[in-house]
């Protein structure tokens, strides 16, 4: 990885990646070899939960035909880093701005107040087993049938996880509680899924 340098107008050390800066490392480039192979090309509602500074916003923008993208992003996790001003820029550097929807709720919220539904969910915001199990309940019920749904930091070590038990359990119990109603596309340090049918009619879970 390159030296990081001084952000142009923030001021802020960050790494520049072909135009677009992040304060942290690529999280997505170890994904792309399957993303290339699983996910169609066209998108028209994207809905992603936990975007930080857009990094995986900007290459489906970049690399997809996306008709909206939704962003739920509470911002905060991170309190010295700008990432709100970090992912504005670089939605803003894509061209594509007018189509991206920025939410600033926590998850839960959005999810209660939500009327749309998505052919395409990326969830990657809380680490935290209850999170990520609330996160993949709510997101199923609003995901399209045929649409894809992507779990991200299925092998996160959980020493980085505030409860110390992490995404993968409650990853595990969604596979199971929904067998059937999915093709498992990929179980790897994500898991993608491709909703074929539902069966269940359980509310939301936002609380």
């Amino acid at each position: 990885m390159t030296e990081k340098i001084r952000h142009p107008t923030l001021n802020w050390k960050v790494y520049d990646r072909h135009g677009y800066y992040y304060t942290h490392g690529c999280m997505i480039k170890n994904h792309l070899k399957y993303w290339n192979d699983i996910i169609p090309k066209k998108i028209d509602r994207y809905l992603e939960i936990g975007s930080l500074q857009g990094n995986s916003a900007t290459h489906f923008l970049n690399n997809y035909d996306i008709g909206s993208m939704v962003c739920c992003e509470p911002f905060g996790r991170t309190k010295t880093v700008p990432d709100k001003e970090l992912f504005l820029l670089n939605i803003e550097k894509t061209g594509q701005k007018e189509k991206v929807e920025l939410v600033e709720l926590m998850s839960d919220d959005f999810f209660k107040q939500n009327k749309k539904t998505y052919d395409f969910i990326y969830i990657d915001g809380s680490h935290e087993y209850l999170q990520v199990k609330k996160d993949s309940i709510n997101g199923w019920k609003c995901l399209d049938i045929g649409g894809i749904m992507i779990f991200d930091d299925y092998k996160m070590c959980t020493l980085y996880t505030d409860d110390g038990i992490g995404a993968k359990p409650a990853i595990d119990e969604f596979l199971k509680t929904y067998e059937g109603e999915y093709e498992l596309l990929l179980k790897k340090y994500q898991v993608i899924v491709k909703k074929l049918q539902t069966y269940h009619q359980e509310d939301k879970v936002g609380n």
